[in-house]
């Protein structure tokens, strides 16, 4: 998956009307390069009588000459006058506002040097992990939540997401008076579309199974889902995840039982950031080369050969 960049810079124009082709020259190299690039600006363009946005909209995309941009709608103005000030300040507070809106970027870069730029600082931060760890799923005993949530009475100042429901109520009852449950935001069963909301604040990815017979030999979904995110995973020792996860460079692997060796994890993972990016991004490139249905197809061929061949 292509790295995503916004490159932010409130008079770029659409090619037909840019003078100044500095951010065109920049996102044509970077898209040349191999990058998502995005350009954001403002809807009016400066010394014309041009607004891109005349009616109620708040931004509208667009793409020209194959680069993409977000055209945020700000005033109309003349000259260098109050009425131009307020375009500034109007661009800077709708795109705080608006950014979450927007595909998640992996770089933001501000190009041009304007009043109140600083804005970005806000927005990048926004995009910061919300949470240390998240779990999504069962809330249930063999599921390790129990050794899960225990980790967070050890791991101080630290939080967890969990995302799911709860089959057992004499269970329920025991964890949410458990220490570790604190530290844990308890979000429910989500919409596919919150939990990928939700994947993308946060800096870890939980898979913390007990070693019951179907689930040694398993591979879950989740694993390959937060995989696909681009999250590290903390994974059960089991010898067939070690092989996935610790064999590809996308987690550590731990004793579910143990909520000492999954407390260390969690907390090596967020306090190493450039490690933990680099696993995410492994895990990822993993599930594209390797554990998608193109490669299984291949393998369901050559076994179906085989069986002909020995049929005949």
């Amino acid at each position: 998956m292509r790295k995503k960049i916004w490159l932010i810079n409130q008079y770029a124009m659409p090619p037909k009307y840019e003078a100044r082709i500095q951010t065109l020259k920049r996102a044509q190299y970077l898209i040349e390069s191999g990058y998502d690039v995005t350009i954001i600006s403002g809807s009016f363009l400066h010394n014309s009588n041009i607004n891109l946005i005349t009616d109620n909209r708040k931004f509208i995309k667009a793409q020209y000459d194959g680069i993409k941009f977000i055209h945020i709608k700000t005033n109309s103005y003349e000259g260098n006058g109050l009425k131009r000030f307020y375009n500034l300040i109007l661009f800077a507070i709708r795109f705080f506002i608006l950014s979450k809106k927007f595909d998640k970027p992996d770089v933001i870069a501000q190009i041009a040097t304007v009043p109140f730029g600083n804005m970005i600082y806000f927005v990048a931060k926004r995009f910061e992990a919300k949470y240390n760890a998240t779990y999504i799923g069962s809330a249930s005993e063999i599921r390790g939540l129990e050794e899960l949530v225990d980790s967070f009475a050890i791991n101080d100042g630290l939080n967890l997401a969990i995302a799911g429901t709860f089959s057992d109520p004499e269970f329920e009852t025991r964890l949410k008076g458990s220490e570790g449950w604190t530290k844990v935001d308890f979000l429910g069963l989500l919409s596919r579309e919150s939990v990928k909301d939700l994947l993308s604040k946060s800096a870890v990815a939980i898979v913390t199974f007990l070693p019951a017979p179907n689930h040694i030999e398993s591979q879950p979904n989740k694993m390959f889902e937060y995989m696909s995110a681009g999250l590290p995973l903390v994974a059960s020792n089991f010898p067939l995840w070690m092989e996935i996860v610790e064999g590809n460079n996308c987690g550590i692997c731990v004793d579910p039982s143990s909520p000492k060796e999954i407390a260390k994890a969690i907390l090596y993972l967020n306090k190493n950031k450039e490690i933990a990016r680099k696993m995410g991004e492994n895990g990822r490139k993993t599930i594209l080369e390797k554990y998608n249905w193109s490669a299984e197809v291949s393998k369901l061929l050559e076994l179906y050969s085989l069986l002909l061949v020995e049929k005949k």
